[in-house]
């Protein structure tokens, strides 16, 4: 039987079809994760005048990248990412710039520390970069482990196949597994730690024999 997309495929197989996501947002799979790291919606950066002034952090997918030169001659990007409320536009100078098209090359979604200020030509909220990082890094650090529940043994092989690809990470593994025909479950905790974001989370859910992934 052959393995079927996970979430993160099917949405990065719709972009590339058709130009922009269908079924979800990337941004969808890391709930739990954005409300744990804080993360503000662009909805309510743009909305609460009290957020004028300072530096939060928002999330968003890449939606588009350009960049430009200053009357001075210096270089400046502008970042556009969306998240599940709005889009957002961000300004970056020359110190960011090479971070920045690293990661809108490889196109994954982004957390980024950004200062908020009133712009002086009409007044509407503008954004500052101060910082940008993959949020799958973020995730990474942020989820404390997995618990997999398998339906026999031999599906422990392409299970563990697919956790080692996510190796070196902090998040713990624990895996049940059924013995005595069945009648009674053993569990164990895999040596080392693992980068556990949703990406590796639905990577393991689509591996035949898997019948739950929980993140702990």
């Amino acid at each position: 039987m052959v393995r079927g997309w996970t979430d993160t495929e099917t949405l990065e197989n719709e972009k590339s079809a058709v130009g922009f996501y269908i079924s979800a947002h990337p941004l969808d799979t890391y709930e739990t994760i954005l409300e744990r790291e804080r993360i503000i919606p662009a909805r309510e950066v743009y909305h609460d005048p009290g957020l004028v002034g300072q530096t939060v952090r928002m999330a968003g997918a890449i939606a588009g990248y350009r960049e430009g030169n200053t009357k001075r001659g210096s270089k400046f990007g502008r970042l556009t990412l969306s998240d599940r409320s709005d889009a957002f536009e961000i300004m970056a100078f020359e110190d960011d710039l090479d971070g920045i098209r690293s990661l809108v090359e490889d196109g994954a979604p982004v957390v980024v520390s950004v200062q908020i200020r009133k712009r002086d030509d009409d007044d509407s909220v503008g954004l500052s970069l101060r910082g940008i990082e993959s949020l799958e890094q973020v995730a990474a650090h942020s989820s404390k482990g997995l618990f997999i529940e398998i339906e026999q043994s031999s599906s422990f092989a392409p299970v563990r196949a697919t956790l080692e690809r996510k190796s070196g990470g902090k998040g713990k593994v624990t895996i049940r597994v059924p013995v005595a025909d069945n009648k009674r479950f053993a569990e164990f905790r895999l040596k080392g730690g693992y980068k556990v974001t949703p990406e590796l989370k639905q990577a393991v859910a689509a591996e035949m024999g898997v019948l739950t992934v929980e993140e702990v």
